[in-house]
């Protein structure tokens, strides 16, 4: 007897799984770029150099270059859950850490934190697309995805805005002390909450039916080894095209990000708060605003080239 087709369907709770992802994924590019986004107060309060601070954030970037691989392997192997999990895990142990970091001389406890929400990020960072053909229709991948990427660019936008409006640029240590003590506090009580909410939500690892017919053609398909699937995409030409476009356009704005304040305040000199605006705004503008956009324009026409 022939076997049943797979029936294609798709359930409302892909919103909820979205929204989900939004949340977590939001928190962990908040610690992005909050502390470089105030790096003057930063280094004046821990006496370390502006490179030291900047590599509080340069330290996701080099994280991924270093885990990248391995970590795909995991979320391949895995599933879409107990991702979430381990990467809202490792972004709350990062903030647990940074409890730690409210003295002058505990600068390296800010790195060790930073860098284990830098793990984290590498996760949320390769979720998207598989979020989105997992639980969305094909007419919807597109926009889900770009909402998915909505809440990383959030996060950014607020973790620009925060610090610079929370963190005084006093002339009393103990003061600037007291700010990123508190600053550090909200970090690691929000995203302890919502490591709780991504722990304690009862979703499945994916819908009990495809979403598509090409995921029923993926479940249905032995999967790739990850080398064979790296050898695939070297000698595809679209792809290294893509992946040259958005290396450089994403390093130029990551680098920017992170420099930001001290090429500002060299022009505009005790103008901290303004800069996070500043930031904040061309985020919210560029990324927040056209990844909606874009994502509805590719869903609608999917002219992709």
């Amino acid at each position: 007897m022939d076997e049943s087709p797979v029936s294609v369907k798709v359930y409302k709770y892909r919103w909820i799984v979205l929204l989900i992802f939004c949340l977590y994924s939001a928190i962990n590019f908040l610690q992005f770029l909050q502390y470089s986004i105030i790096s003057n107060i930063t280094a004046k309060y821990y006496d370390v150099d502006d490179t030291l601070v900047d590599l509080t954030g340069l330290m996701f970037m080099i994280s991924f270059i270093i885990f990248c691989l391995p970590i795909n392997f995991l979320i391949e192997k895995y599933n879409l859950r107990i991702t979430a999990i381990v990467s809202s895990g490792l972004t709350t142990v990062g903030n647990l850490i940074k409890l730690l970091s409210a003295s002058p001389d505990r600068f390296y406890v800010v790195l060790i934190g930073q860098f284990m929400c830098a793990v984290g990020q590498i996760f949320i960072l390769s979720i998207p697309s598989k979020l989105a053909s997992t639980w969305f229709g094909p007419k919807e991948v597109s926009t889900a995805c770009a909402i998915a990427i909505l809440g990383t660019q959030i996060g950014v936008a607020i973790g620009c805005v925060f610090p610079s409006n929370l963190v005084r640029n006093s002339d009393n240590i103990d003061d600037i002390g007291d700010d990123f003590f508190t600053l550090v506090i909200i970090d690691a009580a929000v995203t302890t909450a919502i490591f709780l909410l991504v722990l304690f939500c009862d979703y499945p690892a994916k819908p009990p039916t495809p979403p598509s017919q090409s995921q029923i053609n993926i479940v249905e398909t032995d999967k790739p080894s990850i080398f064979q699937i790296l050898k695939t995409m070297v000698k595809n030409k679209d792809y290294l095209l893509i992946l040259l476009a958005f290396g450089s356009c994403n390093g130029m704005y990551s680098s920017f990000g992170i420099m930001i304040n001290g090429i500002y305040l060299n022009y505009f000199p005790g103008f901290e708060v303004e800069v996070g605006i500043i930031c904040a705004m061309a985020v919210i503008a560029g990324g927040c605003i056209g990844s909606v956009v874009f994502g509805y324009i590719l869903d609608r026409w999917h002219r992709f080239k």
